[in-house]
C-alpha cells in the first residue's frame, strides 16, 4: 500500500507538471473543448547548439596518524603515514534545442590514484555520474529527469548529492519551489533476492523551497520523506541480516545573506530515523550560524555549531581536517558523539591573485563510543593562488589534536597540494 501511494505521488508530481502547460498553451484538459484560445506561448529563442566546459585536477596528498594508530581494530596494519598523488578530469557536456531543453551529462576520465599506466580494466578511467534531461513546460516551470546533482541550502546537510529521478522547478522573482521523487534504491537490482522478487523500493519525495526577497538575502527550507520496503537477506555464514530501516522524516532551513560588510549563514537539520542521511540514531538534529565581517583584505569568520543524538554534517561542512571534504579531512561534525563547536577563521587577500586562510576550530563532545572522544582541537590553514586565468593553486595544512578517554590521544597531520583548471 505504501508503495501504491509513493507511486501516486510521483504520478501527481508529472500530472502537476504538465497540466498546466496543457492549459498555458490552450489544450483541454476536462475534455470540453476549450471556448477561449489564449494567444501562443512565446519563449525566448535559446541558442541550439552542444557545449561543452569542465575542469581538472591534480593532488599530491600526504596524512600522517589518520588511523589514530590503530583505532579501528587491534592487530590491523599500521596505517599512519601515507603519500599519494591522484587527478581526474571532467567534461561538462550539454546539448540545447531551440525550445529551450536540454541534455547534461558529466563525463569523468582517470579519476583514480597513480599507480602505474592506466589499466584498461579500472572502472573508473571512463564514466558519467551526472546524465538529465531539462523540458521548460512553461516559462517559470521546468521539468527534470535522470541522474544529476542535488545542492539544497549552505552545505551543512544537502550538498551535491547525488540524485535519480524526478524533479519540477517553478521559479518566480522571489521564490524557487523544487517538488522531487527520487528512487534511492531500485528493488528489481537488489543483491537481496527478496527484494527483487517483491521490487522493494527505497523512495523519498519532497520538496525544498528558497526565498530571494532582494538580491542580498536568501532563506529556504526543505521537507521530505523516505520510504524504506527492503527485506531482511540471509547471507551465507552470518545468518539473516536484519531488514534496513531506513524510514522516515529529513527536514532542514537555512537562511544566507549580506548586509553591508557582514555576511551571515546559517542552517539547522533534523533526521527522524538512523540510516537516513548518514544519521547513527533517531530524532538526530544539528545546526550552526557563522556570521562574518570584512575589512578592507581581511575577513574575519565565527562559526557556532551543534550536532546531537547521532547527527553527522555533511561532509563539504567544515575546515581542512575537521569536515571539509578534502583530502584531509580526519573527522566529520557529529561523529561518535554528541558535538558542540565553536571555530574562528580569518582571510587575508595578500593580492588579486592570492589569499591565506587560518581556522582554530575547538569541539566539546560527548562520546558515544568505547573509545570516549571527549574534544579535538584544530589548527589549519589556507593557500591559493591563481597561476593563469582558468587555473590556480590551492594548498591546505592542518594538524588536529583529539581527546580520548580510552585510546591513544596521537595527533593528525594531514596536508594536499592541488592543481586546479576549469574551462
Amino acid at each position: 500500500m505504501k508503495k501504491v501511494l509513493v507511486a501516486g505521488a510521483a504520478l501527481m508530481l508529472t500530472g502537476g507538471i504538465a497540466l498546466p502547460a496543457m492549459a498555458e498553451h490552450g489544450i483541454a484538459i476536462s475534455g470540453e473543448p476549450s471556448q477561449e484560445q489564449p494567444a501562443p506561448v512565446v519563449r525566448p529563442a535559446a541558442e541550439a547548439g552542444v557545449k561543452i566546459t569542465g575542469d581538472a585536477r591534480g593532488r599530491i596528498i600526504y596524512r600522517d596518524a589518520y588511523d589514530y594508530n590503530g583505532y579501528a581494530n587491534p592487530g590491523r596494519p599500521d596505517l599512519s603515514e601515507r603519500f599519494l598523488m591522484d587527478s581526474r578530469l571532467r567534461f561538462n557536456v550539454r546539448g540545447t534545442t531551440a525550445g529551450g531543453a536540454f541534455v547534461h551529462a558529466r563525463i569523468r576520465a582517470i579519476d583514480n590514484v597513480f599507480n602505474g599506466d592506466t589499466s584498461s580494466a579500472d572502472a573508473n578511467n571512463l564514466w558519467a555520474d551526472v546524465a538529465y534531461l531539462s523540458i521548460p513546460f512553461t516559462n517559470d516551470f521546468t521539468f527534470q529527469i535522470g541522474k544529476y546533482r542535488a545542492f539544497y541550502g549552505t552545505g551543512f546537510f544537502f550538498d551535491d548529492i547525488g540524485i535519480s529521478g524526478v524533479r519540477g522547478i517553478y521559479k518566480t522573482d522571489a521564490v524557487t519551489i523544487t517538488p522531487f521523487f527520487d528512487i534511492v534504491q531500485e528493488g528489481t537490482v537488489s543483491a537481496n533476492m527478496t527484494d527483487r522478487v517483491e521490487d522493494n523500493d527505497v523512495l523519498r519525495f519532497g520538496g525544498v523551497v528558497e526565498i530571494a526577497p532582494n538580491p542580498d538575502w536568501t532563506y529556504g527550507f526543505m521537507a521530505a520523506y523516505q520510504n524504506d520496503e527492503r527485506a531482511a537477506m540471509a547471507v551465507e555464514g552470518v545468518g539473516v541480516v536484519p531488514a534496513p530501516d531506513a524510514e522516515g522524516f529529513i527536514g532542514m532551513a537555512y537562511l544566507k545573506g549580506t548586509t553591508g560588510n557582514m555576511e551571515l549563514h546559517s542552517e539547522f537539520a533534523y533526521v527522524e530515523s538512523a540510516g537516513l542521511m548518514d544519521a547513527t540514531a533517531d530524532d538526530a538534529y544539528g545546526g550552526y550560524i557563522r556570521p562574518s565581517f570584512t575589512m578592507d583584505a581581511m575577513t574575519l569568520s565565527f562559526d557556532l555549531g551543534f550536532a546531537q543524538d547521532g547527527y553527522i554534517a555533511d561532509a563539504a561542512y567544515g575546515f581542512v581536517m575537521l569536515g571539509g571534504e578534502w583530502a584531509t579531512q580526519a573527522m566529520r561534525f557529529g561523529q561518535e558523539g554528541d558535538w558542540l563547536w565553536g571555530a574562528f577563521s580569518t582571510r587575508y587577500d595578500v593580492s588579486e591573485n592570492m589569499f591565506l586562510v587560518g581556522n582554530l576550530v575547538y569541539a566539546d563532545i560527548d562520546s558515544t563510543t568505547e573509545r570516549g572522544l571527549s574534544d579535538a582541537w584544530e589548527v589549519s590553514g589556507l593557500l591559493q593562488y591563481n597561476i593563469t586565468q582558468g587555473a590556480n593553486l590551492q594548498y591546505r595544512i592542518g594538524y588536529l589534536q583529539p581527546s580520548y578517554d580510552n585510546w591513544n590521544d596521537d595527533s593528525v597531520f594531514g596536508t594536499v597540494a592541488r592543481f586546479n583548471i576549469s574551462f
